[in-house]
């Protein structure tokens, strides 16, 4: 049965995928959280696992999954990359491939140096993308596999039973973050206007992915815009406004910041369980999140999944579910326990 565990991240993301398979496990990490994230929590669950690794790679993870290159997404994939090794059992994570798409892959066959040189100085976690995509040619960790390309829609990846069609960022995006680095340089300056969509180019170039086996359907976004996964949806033909797609497990997308959804999302894809891996601070969920949610789902029955407490959001959850004729369910992970994990029956 496939198997979703979000890792205590903090405001950042850190979610493991789990599908049993003859002989161990297909597993894939999606995003490696903020500071220690890795090292105490991600790493101490993978070397107590006792379920086996994939039969197709022993020794660590099948895919690793790097969303965007902001800060609480791929730190601790850098703590992974630097720690991992081809054997042995101290650091069972090799990964067979990790998907990344770099600042250096994607601008500088059209830049000069200087331009590269302000718009790394521009936006603090692009360094941290290069020396991940520095690391993984150091050690011979496939980047991109199978084809080396951009993990950009539409793309289809399939191992033994698992399916993943990658729904975001598509050309237009990639473009659009192309010209963003290159353009703009050291004068970018993030905007920061809650009452408006999210308008950062990292954020809308971030990976989206649809995984399914044996019926069952997970639905990542990362940090990603409504408007963006619901074009991926469309091009992807997974359901319409009429049918909407409905999935066993969704991420709310960016943390549950209001800018990054919509009653229209929820709509258009629906869920039993919803996971929500945010600090519970900044309004991330946003209590306007819930109510779209809420009434997306009105008159049925829905799971939501805390990684952190978050009281606004929950108390208008429950009062929103109320006013809808829906019947929620809310998890919050224990404060003992470092993961929470969703297994669609």
């Amino acid at each position: 049965m496939l198997q979703l565990t979000a890792f205590d991240a903090g405001n950042g993301d850190a979610l493991l995928v789990e599908v049993p398979e003859s002989g161990g496990s297909w597993l894939a990490l999606i995003d490696g959280g903020v500071g220690r994230t890795f090292q105490d929590r991600v790493a101490p669950y993978l070397e107590s696992r006792d379920k086996g690794h994939s039969p197709n790679n022993p020794t660590g993870l099948d895919l690793v999954v790097c969303t965007h290159i902001d800060s609480d997404h791929i730190t601790g994939l850098l703590a992974l990359v630097e720690t991992a090794q081809p054997t042995g059992t101290e650091a069972a994570w090799w990964p067979s491939t990790v998907w990344h798409n770099s600042f250096e892959d994607i601008v500088s066959h059209q830049s000069t140096h200087a331009s590269r040189a302000q718009s790394l100085a521009a936006i603090a976690s692009v360094p941290q993308g290069e020396r991940l995509r520095r690391r993984l040619r150091e050690k011979g960790i496939p980047l991109n596999a199978p084809d080396g390309q951009f993990i950009r829609a539409p793309r289809v990846y399939r191992s033994g039973s698992v399916h993943i069609d990658v729904l975001a960022p598509d050309d237009a995006a990639i473009e659009k973050l192309r010209s963003y680095w290159r353009k703009k340089g050291s004068k970018v300056r993030p905007l920061v206007q809650e009452v408006k969509p999210d308008d950062s180019q990292t954020n809308l170039a971030s990976v989206v992915l649809h995984v399914s086996q044996g019926g069952h359907k997970l639905l990542l976004t990362g940090d990603q815009v409504a408007s963006s996964i619901i074009e991926g949806l469309d091009a992807g033909g997974f359901g319409h406004l009429a049918r909407p797609h409905h999935v066993d497990v969704m991420q709310i997308p960016h943390h549950g910041s209001r800018r990054n959804s919509s009653l229209a999302l929820y709509k258009r894809v629906t869920a039993r369980h919803y996971l929500v891996s945010a600090s519970g601070k900044q309004e991330k969920p946003h209590p306007d999140v819930a109510d779209q949610i809420a009434e997306a789902r009105r008159g049925h029955s829905f799971d939501v999944w805390l990684t952190n407490e978050a009281p606004a959001f929950t108390e208008a959850l429950i009062d929103r579910a109320a006013a809808h004729g829906s019947r929620v369910t809310i998890h919050h992970r224990e404060p003992s326990q470092s993961t929470l994990t969703i297994a669609p029956g």
